[in-house]
């Protein structure tokens, strides 16, 4: 299972890194969206779970994941991360082309769980507790 971080901190991006690689076959990390967007393209048809913060200086996670949807296979679970728990209600009520919203900081078991079940091929997403929303996108 391969999985793309793409935040322009890059504490988190290495903490998510360290955390995340015992449970998945590689971990791939971008400061910098725009190297992760042609990353994406070169790539996409190999990467399981994209995860990326929602505020960053060059694009915001959405656009991102907007310009990436070409590229990733159809079954690529995507997330977003936001710090901005305002975010987190004008998202859910929107149909975003994202399947979960974290809202830092979020419970880890949490997201544990949503690569736990992408790796044994689950076809439902884990629970996601009350901070975490879980979105429904159409194009999955």
């Amino acid at each position: 299972m391969n999985v793309i971080i793409v935040d322009n901190e890059p504490t988190i991006l290495r903490s998510l890194e360290i955390l995340i690689q015992p449970k998945v076959d590689s971990v791939i990390c971008f400061a910098d969206p725009d190297a992760a967007l042609q990353y994406i393209k070169d790539h996409g048809n190999t990467i399981n779970i994209l995860i990326v913060d929602y505020f960053m200086p060059q694009m915001n996670g959405l656009q991102l994941i907007t310009e990436a949807l070409s590229f990733l296979k159809q079954n690529t679970v995507k997330v977003i991360m936001s710090g901005h728990i305002d975010l987190v209600p004008v998202m859910a009520d929107k149909k975003w082309p994202i399947d979960h919203l974290l809202a830092k900081p979020f419970d880890l078991d949490c997201l544990f769980a949503l690569i736990d079940s992408q790796r044994v091929g689950k076809s439902e997403m884990p629970a996601i507790p009350v901070t975490n929303i879980a979105i429904g996108n159409e194009h999955t």
